[in-house]
């Protein structure tokens, strides 16, 4: 049996396990929707919905147990938004997105780390999320913060050049290095061939070693806006004040 053979039969086993493995999650998913204890239409959460006049989508759910709250700002965009030969730039941007911005009023890891709080983000094939986990006295401050970066991040070859040997450095030991990560590139691959799923998020080493300054500044500049994005806030915050931030 040759190589590509091995890896065809090898991947094609996997898919079959995998699909599965889904069949009995969805079953497990539908027996506890349909349970008879459990009634979603008695759940009932008081959640504010609203859209502002730039596009924002904002979505409000109070919740005073404890004196902190959740901000959780989604893109839509993420690796199913590249093209081929550009792949990668919806992750890279949930690193650059922690560099400078202009007119910033305070350092933002300064901010995070100085008042105990704790923030992240991810990338999937669909969105690129930021959050925040922090005192209720900073609510303000953060959505300042992130409407500054939303519109005023600086993309730099400085920048963007020392992130680069990151983002490498991740995909290597994701991926590169690494059989499993090797088995699911090619199982996606394979999966989703002819679709913008076939791409890992991280993107390739040839396209992140090809990427520019026009590059990302073309790609923030299509996704990275108001109109584009879900504001969620989430625990111990006044709603008229949020509003007016």
């Amino acid at each position: 049996m040759t190589d590509n053979v091995y890896y065809e039969t090898l991947l094609i086993n996997v898919y079959q396990l995998y699909k599965k493995v889904r069949t009995f999650m969805r079953f497990l998913l539908a027996l506890f929707m349909f349970w008879p204890w459990v009634s979603y239409a008695e759940l009932k959460i008081p959640l504010e919905q609203y859209e502002l006049e730039n596009g924002l989508k904002v979505v409000l759910q109070k919740n005073s147990k404890i004196p902190n709250y959740t901000l959780f700002l989604a893109y839509n965009v993420g690796s199913v938004h590249e093209l081929k030969g550009q792949t990668g730039l919806a992750h890279f941007f949930e690193h650059l997105m922690f560099k400078k911005a202009k007119h910033e009023l305070e350092n933002f890891e300064e901010l995070i780390t100085g008042n105990g709080g704790q923030n992240n983000a991810f990338t999937s094939n669909d969105i690129t999320a930021y959050y925040e986990v922090m005192p209720k006295n900073t609510l303000e401050k953060i959505i300042q913060t992130e409407a500054n970066r939303m519109v005023n991040l600086e993309i730099t070859a400085a920048a963007i050049d020392k992130e680069k040997e990151v983002v490498k450095e991740e995909l290597r030991m994701r991926y590169a290095n690494s059989p499993g990560g090797q088995i699911w590139q090619k199982t996606k691959a394979l999966v989703y061939k002819g679709t913008p799923y076939e791409w890992p998020i991280i993107g390739s080493m040839e396209d992140l070693n090809a990427a520019r300054v026009p590059d990302f500044e073309a790609f923030y500049k299509k996704h990275y806006h108001p109109a584009n994005a879900t504001l969620f806030v989430v625990g111990d915050f006044n709603s008229s004040d949020a509003k007016k931030w």
